[in-house]
């Protein structure tokens, strides 16, 4: 079965790359490797534009990335997690794929600030979670959903009990304790699976194959409110005091 090369996953860091496409579809280009992070995880996928090599000038803008035909694997510790697959980069402009063609060589370009901005809410969120773990142990077993966007992010909880405001506040304040202190942030793969990966930050750890920054001191502090959304149900929702760019 044919798979993309997941570039994003080898040097996280790059923000282009060349590649060569392998099939055209009707609001979607498939590359053969791309650094593009695709939507998974609660983290939006990337935007970007990609360019025709032997005609610069040929250029056509991405604004998501999707991945698609994965396999479900069942992994310890990991929910939901899906190996291989393809990846789409969709398309707008339906007209604009008429100067594409399959075996096309392309130059990819990511979105920058995008990608700075998700990547800073995805580690603030799993900072977030560490805070959460040290003041209600167990509710982040019971992570209901979250979204990870450029100007924030959410989680949502199964409880009992409602987060009341000292809680809330003593979770703002052990987050932005973390990130002053300016603590390491890693990723690490299974030898076994390489799309089952791990986050790490002082000494917590949580399976996610998004994309983060290298250290807590990157991030802004941040204000964090609840919202109560249904019988049972809580979020917590993550904003930025101040973004970086």
């Amino acid at each position: 079965m044919r798979t993309t090369i997941k570039r994003y996953y080898e040097k996280p860091e790059e923000l282009e790359c060349k590649a060569r496409i392998v099939g055209i579809y009707d609001l979607a280009i498939e590359l053969d490797q791309t650094i593009a992070y695709p939507e998974g995880g609660g983290q939006e996928g990337d935007h970007g534009k990609i360019r025709l090599i032997e005609n610069p000038n040929i250029a056509i803008e991405f604004n998501d990335a999707q991945i698609c035909d994965a396999i479900p694997i069942f992994i310890d510790g990991f929910s939901g997690i899906k190996t291989g697959g393809i990846i789409l980069h969709k398309v707008e402009n339906r007209g604009g794929l008429i100067n594409f063609n399959v075996g096309d060589e392309v130059l990819l370009r990511i979105d920058r600030d995008r990608r700075r901005k998700m990547s800073l809410n995805h580690s603030a969120a799993h900072i977030l979670y560490w805070a959460i773990d040290l003041c209600r142990p167990g509710v982040v077993g019971n992570t209901i959903g979250c979204h990870i966007k450029t100007d924030g992010a959410r989680l949502d909880f199964l409880v009992e009990d409602r987060f009341n405001q000292e809680e809330i506040n003593k979770i703002e304040e052990l987050a932005n304790e973390l990130i002053r202190g300016g603590c390491s942030i890693t990723m690490s793969s299974r030898e076994d699976c390489p799309d089952a990966r791990y986050w790490e930050c002082n000494g917590y750890v949580i399976p996610c194959g998004g994309t983060h920054v290298k250290n807590t001191n990157e991030l802004p502090l941040l204000k964090v409110q609840r919202k109560n959304i249904g019988k049972g149900k809580e979020r917590l929702i993550l904003e930025p005091i101040s973004q970086s760019s």
